[in-house]
């Protein structure tokens, strides 16, 4: 009986495991459905999207809080990671203005446009980190969770294809990312971390490298 009991139990597992996998690679199908088909000819479609996000978080008794729209765990992160940040944001400023690439913008704009990418940058967080990660994190048994930040990464550069630069910054950025969220599991840090990396590269990156930060058709047109 015992025996049983024990295989019985590692059959759930494996499904559960398998469930949040194939939850994961059906949502980043239909993300890349909405940004390459969708988006130009039924932009309010995302709406779709958000409810089976919401759905998802609400099956597994999921709130903003418990996945990281929290400042708990807000100041160690800072107090970790925020010097490395804002060293990477000037070093590339003064990389810039060397090679004379820099955005001509007022100071005052260049806040308006931080303050402004904030709230996207925790919409792109709540979804790398706050979904997907967790998604991966599930899926994966104990001797393989080294996989998933290098995992979440790569979906999250994916979603920036075809634009090369975006591609290589973001796999950079979401496998750094997720191993932070792991960590601390605050998004609120990582949206703002996000933003502070996410201007800089508008600031100091020439449109001809960066395709104005576009992705998905909206790059090729």
């Amino acid at each position: 009986m015992r025996a049983v009991g024990l295989s019985t139990t590692a059959v759930a597992t494996r499904s559960l495991r398998l469930l949040n996998a194939t939850e994961a690679g059906t949502f980043f199908a239909l993300l890349l459905l909405y940004i390459w088909y969708f988006q130009a000819r039924a932009r309010p479609s995302w709406l779709v999207l958000l409810a089976l996000l919401i759905a998802s978080q609400v099956v597994r008794g999921e709130t903003p809080q418990s996945v990281g729209v929290r400042w708990q765990g807000f100041v160690q992160a800072a107090r970790r990671y925020l010097p490395g940040v804002v060293l990477v944001a000037a070093a590339s400023v003064l990389v810039s203005m060397r090679l004379h690439t820099i955005r001509p913008v007022a100071p005052i704009h260049l806040v308006e446009v931080l303050v402004g990418y904030m709230w996207w940058a925790l919409a792109q967080q709540y979804l790398l980190n706050g979904f997907f990660t967790n998604r991966l994190s599930a899926a994966f048994d104990d001797r393989h969770q080294y996989l998933v930040a290098p995992m979440a990464g790569i979906l999250f550069s994916a979603a920036h294809t075809p634009n090369a630069f975006l591609i290589e910054v973001t796999f950079v950025c979401g496998v750094l990312a997720a191993l932070v969220y792991r960590q601390h599991r605050n998004l609120l840090f990582l949206a703002l971390a996000h933003a502070v990396i996410g201007t800089t590269l508008w600031l100091t990156v020439p449109d001809s490298i960066s395709h104005h930060l576009r992705v998905g058709p909206g790059m090729l047109g």
